[in-house]
């Protein structure tokens, strides 16, 4: 175990890094809500409607902006990596983003940040559980900021289009 100065060193830490990982996120979400309602006010978008209000359905609509004839579509390729990486990356960040935080030492003995949530699947409930390594916890952070790095400015080139 650890002592209570290392105890609380290692919940500041994994306060720190959750607090990290939510702004990076918090960045992509408002560029990608950002581009949705500009593109919302453009002719050639006007069909999608009202802006979706979770984050998946915001992916979706972006996915089908970028591949309907406009503006935006010069930039399908990228938006469409881009989001093949957010997605994969779903089940993680709804725990970062939903889950109780807990720093706890796992059965094989290592020391874990584990994010514990309730979640509806097909009208079930369950409980489920995510981890990370203590010591790995900078390789989630080092994969929304590649993410946050490459989509912010992607974003920005993408809503310029809309108003030429």
């Amino acid at each position: 175990m650890c002592d209570s100065n290392e105890e609380v060193s290692c919940w500041n830490e994994a306060i720190f890094w959750r607090g990290l990982y939510l702004q990076r996120h918090s960045g992509v979400e408002f560029a990608l809500t950002h581009l949705l309602a500009e593109a919302r006010n453009h002719l050639a978008y006007q069909e999608f409607g009202d802006l979706p209000f979770s984050f998946n359905k915001k992916l979706k609509r972006l996915k089908e902006i970028s591949s309907a004839d406009g503006p935006v579509k010069q930039y399908a390729v990228a938006i469409k990596g881009l989001l093949e990486k957010i997605e994969c990356r779903d089940e993680e960040r709804n725990f970062i983003v939903h889950g109780i935080l807990n720093v706890k030492i796992n059965d094989e003995g290592n020391r874990v940040i584990r994010l514990s949530m309730y979640n509806h699947k097909k009208r079930d409930l369950y409980a489920g559980r995510w981890e990370v390594k203590f010591d790995d916890r900078h390789l989630i952070l080092e994969d929304i900021k590649t993410i946050s790095d490459e989509f912010l400015p992607l974003s920005l080139s993408a809503i310029k289009s809309l108003e030429g």
